[in-house]
């Protein structure tokens, strides 16, 4: 919630609240190109699947739609479900 909160505009009231204490903290992850990007998400997302959530429950959001079809197109060529 507090990183949340600093990307949010300081004038306007949060509209991001915590429904549970603690948690992991935010990991932040860094590649070198696009491709790469795309390849570590898919990773990620894999890697929570494997962990038990369902993959109706992951979701990857962005700043911008650019990104988001080429991500779209990578996913389901690993196999990954998405929806918008």
């Amino acid at each position: 919630v507090a990183l949340a909160d600093a990307v949010l505009d300081s004038t306007q009231e949060s509209a991001v609240k915590a429904h549970r204490d603690g948690g992991e903290a935010v990991k932040l992850h860094a590649a070198k190109t696009p491709d790469a990007e795309m390849a570590l998400i898919a990773k990620l997302v894999q890697s929570f699947h494997t962990d038990g959530a369902p993959f109706d429950h992951i979701a990857i959001l962005f700043r911008t739609n650019a990104p988001a079809r080429s991500l779209e197109e990578y996913l389901q060529k690993e196999s990954i479900p998405v929806s918008r």
